[in-house]
């Protein structure tokens, strides 16, 4: 395990030390700072290094010193933020944790993990500290510090890094700096240690994104037709395909040669009707294969799922009683029925059932009585008129 006497930098960016002054807090090594066990943390925490997309390979001077600085006086560090929560509890936190006092801070949060950053004041790397926390259950706490300083508390949702130019008196000057737009590339590792720093990988795996997205259509295609991207390959983070990315990014000449190149159609009519939607594109999908009545990774079809969205719009007994969490559509009840009639007349079928056993006729049971009738009504006439 790593420690002050044996650390030596080796190419990765992510690493794990003991830091005995931490021992005792909640363990929170869990995804988003959840709780990773019941018993208490043994003191053993992870240490990232923040990156950036230039060539060198090692961490700055600065953020070397931070880590020499955590190494030696982390008893200092547990004590000031072990203080700092007590205080966070005695000023508007919720009532059920005033109670809190120093000895029994460990027993309601733990750390996640210590990120230093690049930013800098007086040769020392500022560093935050995020905490999973019973206080803050569904965010978790984050802690700037600079030294043995704590500059900010935050819920862990916002950037520390703004905090950080505050403090050091460079924020107006990297706000005011006219912003150039990232440069797109692929990168290869340095050879001082052979791998990539994780920017570097993030920029790699979001390549293709990234060219969809900006709309960089002849980079990729001439790509493509070298052999460098495959028409098929999937962007990992939402399990999207480049076909179905250029649909959520309105990429339309993109969408077109993906298709031209038969690319695998997959989700790509869901997300065109969520996302880039004309009768056009519907056109286009269809020219090239795409089953109108197919299922997306959730197993419903697209006319179930507009059929749901236009009685979230209408029927507040629906919404309320059934479709609490439904992700509010951005559209209006018009759109939604001109969708509707315009898939009924290309081929979809409103009584097809979903993986879940339900169609278009079931789901309105879910409304109310008037409500049920007139969109029913409705969908009899699509058919009838198809």
């Amino acid at each position: 395990m790593m420690n002050k006497d044996n650390f030596v930098f080796n190419g990765d960016w992510s690493f794990e030390i003991v830091l005995h002054a931490f021992a005792g807090f909640q363990e929170r090594r869990g995804p988003y700072t959840a709780k990773s066990s019941e018993l208490p943390a043994n003191g053993l925490v992870i240490i990232e290094f923040e990156d950036d997309l230039t060539d060198n390979p090692d961490p700055y001077v600065e953020q070397l010193n931070t880590l020499d600085f955590i190494f030696n006086n982390h008893e200092k560090i547990a004590h000031a933020l072990i203080e700092k929560t007590v205080q966070y509890t005695n000023h508007g936190i919720e009532e059920e944790h005033q109670h809190i006092k120093y000895h029994t801070v460990k027993s309601v949060m733990g750390v996640a993990a210590i990120t230093i950053q690049t930013v800098s004041k007086d040769g020392v790397s500022y560093y935050d500290i995020a905490c999973g926390s019973d206080l803050e259950e569904e965010n978790g706490l984050n802690f700037l510090f600079h030294k043995e300083r704590i500059v900010s508390l935050k819920p862990n949702t916002g950037i520390p890094r703004w905090d950080a130019l505050k403090d050091n008196g460079t924020y107006e000057q990297f706000a005011n700096k006219p912003r150039e737009g990232k440069i797109i590339q692929r990168y290869t590792p340095h050879p001082k240690y052979n791998k990539l720093k994780p920017s570097q990988q993030f920029a790699n795996d979001t390549y293709e994104h990234s060219l969809i997205a900006r709309k960089l259509n002849d980079r990729f295609i001439n790509e493509v037709e070298n052999g460098t991207i495959d028409i098929n390959g999937i962007y990992k983070g939402p399990d999207w395909s480049y076909l179905e990315l250029t649909y959520w990014f309105n990429n339309n000449e993109l969408s077109e040669y993906l298709l031209s190149k038969k690319a695998h159609i997959r989700y790509a009519l869901h997300m065109c009707v969520d996302y880039a939607y004309s009768e056009e594109a519907l056109a286009m999908l269809l020219k090239h294969g795409a089953d109108i009545n197919a299922y997306d990774h959730n197993g419903k079809t697209v006319i179930y799922k507009l059929v749901a969205s236009l009685l979230y719009w209408i029927d507040e007994h629906y919404r309320l009683n059934y479709h609490t969490h439904f992700e509010q559509p951005a559209d209006t009840p018009e759109n939604f029925k001109q969708k509707i009639a315009h898939f009924i007349r290309s081929g979809a079928d409103p009584n097809i059932r979903n993986l879940n056993g339900q169609n278009c006729f079931d789901v309105m049971k879910n409304a109310s009585a008037d409500i049920q009738i007139q969109v029913s009504n409705f969908l009899q006439d699509c058919l009838k008129q198809k």
